[in-house]
């Protein structure tokens, strides 16, 4: 469901590269939701999740990406395709 919010560890992935304290992230949120969210930060975002989590997206994976849920997806992918 689009309302959920999404697991902590992302969470405070996307909210320390964004530096915020704070801001109740769900699956369906877009990044013009969120403050701070923009082209340069969105990178930030990528490579913070990259690190944290040991996975690598490729550019057309980054690029269509449309909201924090399709992050969280696409993490999950990118875990069961090193397994």
């Amino acid at each position: 469901m689009d309302d959920d919010l999404i697991d902590a560890r992302l969470s405070a992935c996307i909210l320390g590269a964004l530096d915020l304290t704070s801001f109740p992230l769900r699956r369906g949120t877009r990044a013009y939701e969120v403050p701070g969210w923009d082209s340069l930060s969105h990178a930030m975002i990528v490579v913070a999740v990259e690190d944290e989590y040991g996975v690598r997206f490729s550019t057309r994976d980054v690029v269509g990406l449309q909201s924090v849920g399709d992050l969280e997806r696409l993490i999950e992918r990118s875990i069961a395709q090193k397994k």
